[in-house]
């Protein structure tokens, strides 16, 4: 559960080759092409920030207290959580042809 907690927040943190990159790298290419220079800055400041954040979590989440805590865990739950790293894992390793299928897609929207 702790790997893929790393993997979603590396994700959020934007790390290549994660599809959180992605999503951030396209977002702050087109308010570049905006024109809006200052609101690039901005979303790049505010997602340095957020990787100290998420940083600090991945840490905490990896020392070992000296005391072991048993959380249960509900099967379904884990199952649903290995599936959606498994997904966000293959979006990072296929990005390239799922923005060409995307890319696809909507040069034949009207």
């Amino acid at each position: 559960m702790g790997g893929s907690l790393a993997i979603a927040l590396f994700s959020l943190m934007g790390i290549p080759p994660f599809a959180g990159f992605f999503g951030k790298f396209f977002l702050f290419l087109a308010v570049i092409d905006a024109d809006l220079l200052w609101l690039a800055l901005v979303g790049i400041i505010g997602s340095a920030i957020s990787i100290f954040y998420y940083a600090r979590v991945i840490r905490i989440m990896v020392d070992k207290p000296d005391d072991k805590i048993k959380i249960e865990q509900f099967t379904p739950i884990k199952l649903m959580v290995v599936l959606l790293t498994i997904l966000t894992v293959i979006m990072a390793i296929f990005s390239d042809d799922i923005l060409v299928q995307a890319e696809n897609i909507v040069s034949e929207l009207p």
